[in-house]
């Protein structure tokens, strides 16, 4: 994932002049921690790094994967790869045309697709080790059956969010672009990222969009003001939020 011209934070006029109460330090050692940031007023106002990790250190984002999937497809939505989110995900996969009649984009994304699936990280013989740790994520996610109703009922489910960065690279096909080119072109560069950041792949060339962006805390925190800011930042619109209010089942 390709950096342009970084754009640093500015600094708050308190910044690292508060410290962080005892048990707060205490926690983030105990917990092993990479990085803490807080950002007030769209400024950093404190930092802090722990063990060998500095500004520029690259950790795994686990599941925060999950919200730039979400953004790149609000993203492909102004982009007119794709027409909205309650676009049916069949128009993208064929192959699920029956199995997942009715299945919107927005479910997908909300994870209330349907789809019978077990997100087990301790068994070494559910599911999603088997996503994790295999080679051809795209046949595997396009395997799930679907048991319930979609829109009825939430359940967490990193195999959704694998299907729908399908999805996404199949809707933005004629780009010739990649996903990590894409992320990069629509989110790294007009947010000025300080540094490039690796996005890991199976074996076919596929991102694994649930889990596996490399980068560092500042580079978060864009992300997370940007959603602060409905799509905004240093006053251009970066993606219109067309997001459908979804009210989740219980």
């Amino acid at each position: 994932i390709q950096a342009g011209d970084h754009q640093a934070f500015a600094r708050h006029a308190q910044y690292n002049a508060i410290p962080l109460s005892q048990p707060l330090q205490n926690y983030l050692v105990e917990q092993k921690s990479a990085a803490f940031m807080i950002l007030k007023d769209g400024k950093v106002w404190h930092e802090s790094y722990y063990g060998a990790y500095t500004s520029r250190s690259q950790t795994n984002s686990f599941s925060m994967a999950k919200t730039v999937i979400t953004l790149l497809v609000g993203a492909a939505i102004d982009d007119g790869y794709i027409k909205h989110f309650d676009q049916p995900i069949s128009d993208f996969l064929p192959e699920l045309k029956e199995r997942a009649k009715g299945v919107t984009i927005a479910q997908l994304s909300a994870m209330t697709s349907g789809m019978d699936w077990d997100e087990n990280y301790y068994s070494p013989f559910s599911a999603t080790p088997k996503l994790y740790y295999g080679s051809d994520s795209e046949t595997f996610v396009l395997e799930q059956s679907y048991h319930q109703k979609s829109g009825a009922t939430y359940y967490y489910s990193s195999a959704s969010t694998q299907l729908l960065t399908l999805l996404l690279k199949r809707a933005i096909k004629t780009s010739n672009l990649s996903l990590s080119d894409y992320l990069s072109q629509r989110l790294w560069q007009p947010l000025g990222m300080n540094d490039d950041a690796l996005w890991h792949t199976d074996e076919q060339g596929l991102e694994l969009g649930y889990c596996c962006i490399s980068t560092n805390v500042e580079n978060w925190a864009k992300i997370a003001q940007l959603l602060l800011n409905d799509g905004q930042w240093q006053g251009q619109t970066i993606i219109t939020f067309s997001y459908p209010h979804l009210t989740l089942p219980t």
